[in-house]
């Protein structure tokens, strides 16, 4: 795969010496893969290079090269520190907790670089903070993305760069089980193993890492259950407590609607997790006709036509017609 802004952005890359990679709230196997894979690059050619997250990134990827390094505090990035900004696997700026900065930043000293495949991607070349969009619908993941750019520019492939992308790729297509699975996400995943990636080491670390209490919790949403017999949409709900009772933390709650995405019947998921003074709604769907994106935008969210997300302020409440969203 080639992209037409990948020669402008090997020799912007190749002008600048100092990197901050950020990734949007909710950090997961793609955006953390993207960044470290990034890092490690970008350090092999004697640049300096600085991983941000709004959030820690869970434990269950806790085993990926250079997550020790995370920077999650706002106040130690300064944008005079840097020449290049990386925004990857995001497509929505607010998701970062830097809005400010970035958009504060002297533009004729820092750029920034938008590196996504989300479809509600809402960055623009030239406009508000971007200045360079390498973007693309029709990769699986942003980590294979990265890789089509590493392979245009000739940079150096090994083992730790292979299992940070090769862990984005397996998380974003469900160990290659959905839709967002191609010939050529499944191709690069042959590439990186080549590499050296232990896939098997990877899905056991993401994939079957199931504890007691985790499991507890899926027993709960699985009860609760219910389906909108208008829309076809299966949903479930996750509240603060059942994480208290089960013993088990948000990580808990992950993989839930991946699960049920196998559901008969359904033309989507949604499952609903109450995380302090507001709700996460996550869409999965492999129902032909069903753009799960456009139920997400309603909420404020988006994503992709199969997998999507939101987060609207509010607490889960149970009532006779069901479980819903109390704004009160």
């Amino acid at each position: 795969m080639d992209h037409p802004n990948f020669a402008q952005l090997k020799t912007l890359l190749e002008q600048r010496k100092r990197f901050l990679l950020v990734s949007p709230a909710g950090p997961d196997g793609d955006s953390l893969g993207s960044i470290f894979a990034l890092k490690i690059s970008l350090e092999l050619q004697g640049k300096s290079a600085t991983c941000f997250s709004p959030e820690p990134a869970p434990a269950y990827l806790q085993f990926l090269p250079g997550v020790g390094a995370l920077v999650t505090d706002r106040a130690q990035v300064q944008m005079e520190d840097f020449d290049c900004i990386m925004f990857l696997d995001g497509g929505d700026v607010m998701r970062t907790g830097l809005t400010e900065q970035f958009a504060q930043r002297d533009r004729s000293k820092t750029v920034f670089v938008n590196f996504d495949h989300h479809q509600t991607n809402t960055l623009v070349d030239g406009v508000d903070v971007c200045d360079l969009s390498i973007i693309s619908f029709e990769v699986a993941s942003t980590t294979e993305l990265v890789f089509y750019f590493m392979s245009f520019a000739r940079w150096e492939m090994n083992k730790e760069i292979a299992t940070c992308l090769l862990t984005g790729i397996l998380t974003d297509t469900g160990s290659f089980q959905n839709l967002a699975t191609t010939a050529g996400s499944l191709e690069v995943a042959a590439h990186l193993c080549s590499f050296g990636a232990n896939i098997m080491r990877i899905g056991d670390r993401t994939i079957k890492n199931k504890s007691l209490g985790m499991l507890k919790l899926w027993g709960r949403a699985l009860s609760r259950l219910s389906v909108d017999a208008e829309t076809g949409v299966v949903s479930t709900a996750i509240t603060e407590k059942d994480l208290l009772e089960c013993e088990t933390d948000e990580e808990g709650a992950t993989g839930i609607a991946n699960f049920l995405n196998n559901l008969d019947g359904a033309k989507a998921i949604l499952v609903l997790r109450e995380d302090g003074d507001t709700v996460k709604g996550s869409y999965r769907s492999t129902y032909e006709g069903m753009d799960v994106a456009a139920l997400a935008k309603k909420y404020g969210g988006g994503g992709h036509k199969k997998s999507a997300g939101f987060i609207v302020r509010g607490h889960l409440e149970q009532s006779a017609e069901g479980w819903k969203i109390s704004q009160t």
